[in-house]
This record gives structure tokens, C-alpha cells and sequence, in this order.
């Protein structure tokens, strides 16, 4: 029906802008240590989570973020590595695998 694929229009268009609005969020976290910006690490980190939040299927974002809850949506588990948002042959996935690995341990030694 004509209502039903006006509502479907509407939900791809949110969905799409949530995109975009993700993108121009990491924009601002990437380029907004460098002046004329010049934004404190962490606000540039609160960006990036906020990107996450938007679009949380978005390699880019994920990777910027670099919380060990990315890390673990990117490359899965380290039991089981590839079994997350990037494919098992992806190149960056060796890279990401050590930095999930390295989060962690540093986890586990700050734990009480």
C-alpha cells in the first residue's frame, strides 16, 4: 500500500540520515585537535562515541572509538576473531585483534 511504502521511505531516510549525521560527527572528532578547532582529547573522544551511537554498524566509527566494546564489535571475540563487523580476511583485522587483545589485559590489571 501507498502508506505502508511512505512509512518505509521514512524509516530508510532516518536510518540514512543517522548515517550521515555519524560521518560529520567522526569528522569532528578526527580533525577537532587540529586548530583552528582545537578540541580537548576528550571531547574529540565523546565525538567519536557519539558517532558509535549513531551508526553503531560503522567500521570507520568503531575504529576511532577504539573501546574494547568496538574492538569486540569489529573482530568478534579473541576466541573467536572474524566473527564480527569486519570479514575474517579483512587486513586490519591482525591490527584490531592485538588492540582488543591489549585492552584486555590492561581490563584485567586495573580490575580489583
Amino acid at each position: 500500500t501507498a502508506r505502508h511504502g511512505a512509512a518505509s521511505a521514512g524509516v530508510a531516510a532516518a536510518r540514512v540520515d543517522k548515517r550521515v549525521l555519524s560521518r560529520l560527527t567522526l569528522v569532528q572528532a578526527q580533525y577537532g585537535a587540529n586548530p583552528p578547532i582545537s578540541r580537548p582529547p576528550e571531547e574529540c573522544a565523546k565525538l567519536a562515541r557519539r558517532a558509535v551511537e549513531l551508526w553503531p554498524a560503522d567500521i570507520m566509527a568503531r575504529t576511532w572509538s577504539a573501546r574494547r566494546e568496538d574492538f569486540e564489535a569489529l573482530v568478534g571475540s579473541s576466541a573467536a576473531p572474524g566473527t564480527g563487523l569486519l570479514e575474517a580476511d579483512a587486513p586490519q583485522l591482525r591490527k584490531l585483534l592485538d588492540r582488543l587483545r591489549a585492552a584486555s589485559a590492561a581490563a584485567t590489571a586495573t580490575a580489583p
